[in-house]
């Protein structure tokens, strides 16, 4: 038989006991939404990372069982964080998820943080959510985002993944995975294309360093997630080393073109020595690129002695550093700078 207080026992667990409402994992409320506006909304878009996250902690401490605005604070970090960062907020979901073993809210946003830099162990997790609660909706939301993307597609669980999440939350949407990256800088394009205007001209520098760090955040994006397959990655880097000589050459030209030839001959120096250890390195896939590019502006410069005896280095590295590759690259570069040794 049992005790007298055994009802009153459960009554308390079910006050007591945390809970998600199930229209609650499909969209945020409106007072969640309202929310999120508020903590953010004095913060300008260019605000360091770091203090939107810590406005959407405190929001986090005020709705801990709040999916969306744990997801919001999330996606912060995929959209905009770095290395360190990201590295931060899967150990932050992880030790939820200890703090609160069996419990598939917390087990899917530990899952979750794993999205697109550990996408395989996503998948087990998610897989484990539902075989605790088959109808937790944000789990097939996951999947059907993870197999609709390029890396991991299988059209199959897309769709079957797509259905459960329809019944549950008819109006969800669907991320597309990965998120579109950051626009590649036109700075170069635009450059070749036009003449310059004395204001323009002045501004180059600071335009050659907004155009780099635009598309080193680009390039950073897909380093970072597992999204992005390693001959897209490879791609990525070669084009990203393969503008580090174009902008350094634009600035050459701007140094050249405006009186200050110290400028250009220090840089061209930095670039002889990038263009040694580029040389010697069995991995660097833009070093004929290098070759004619401070060929290019010896050439330009009309300083024929300095193209020479920057040849004579890159033969003298070979010889103490043997590669045939090189050596074939070197001469195919040489052959076209003959006439101006």
């Amino acid at each position: 038989m049992r005790p007298p207080d055994f009802h009153l026992a459960c009554l308390v667990v079910l006050v007591v006991a945390p809970s998600v409402s199930a229209a609650n994992l499909c969209e945020p409320t409106s007072e969640i939404e309202r929310a999120i506006g508020e903590v953010l909304a004095p913060l300008p878009q260019d605000a360091p990372l770091e203090d939107r996250l810590e406005a959407l902690r405190t929001l986090r401490t005020r709705f801990e069982r709040d999916l969306f605005v744990h997801l919001r604070y999330q996606d912060e970090v995929f959209e905009r964080g770095i290395e360190g960062q990201l590295r931060e907020m899967l150990e932050e979901y992880l030790l939820l998820r200890a703090g609160h073993e069996g419990d598939a809210f917390y087990l899917y946003l530990a899952g979750r943080a794993f999205e697109g830099r550990g996408t395989k162990r996503a998948v087990a997790m998610m897989e484990q959510v539902l075989a605790i609660d088959p109808d937790f909706a944000p789990a097939h939301r996951t999947l059907a985002e993870i197999y609709g993307s390029k890396a991991f597609r299988d059209p199959r669980k897309e769709r079957d993944a797509r259905r459960k999440l329809a019944a549950a939350c008819p109006t969800s949407v669907i991320a597309r995975r990965p998120a579109p990256l950051p626009p590649q800088s036109t700075f170069f394009t635009r450059l070749r294309e036009s003449r310059l205007t004395p204001e323009q001209e002045a501004a180059i520098p600071a335009e050659v360093q907004k155009a780099l760090l635009q598309d080193e955040w680009r390039a950073l994006r897909i380093r970072l997630f597992d999204w992005y397959e390693t001959p897209e990655q490879r791609r990525t880097l070669h084009a990203m080393q393969a503008e580090y000589w174009q902008a350094w050459s634009v600035l050459v030209r701007h140094y050249r073109r405006t009186g200050r030839q110290d400028e250009a001959d220090k840089l061209l120096a930095e670039m002889e020595g990038r263009l040694l250890r580029l040389q010697r390195s069995r991995r660097g896939t833009t070093f004929p690129l290098a070759a004619r590019t401070v060929l290019g502006l010896y050439a330009e410069g009309k300083q024929p002695e300095n193209l020479r005896a920057v040849l004579a280095r890159l033969k003298r590295s070979l010889d103490e550093h043997p590669d045939p590759k090189r050596a074939s690259e070197l001469a195919k570069v040489q052959a076209a700078f003959v006439a101006k040794l």
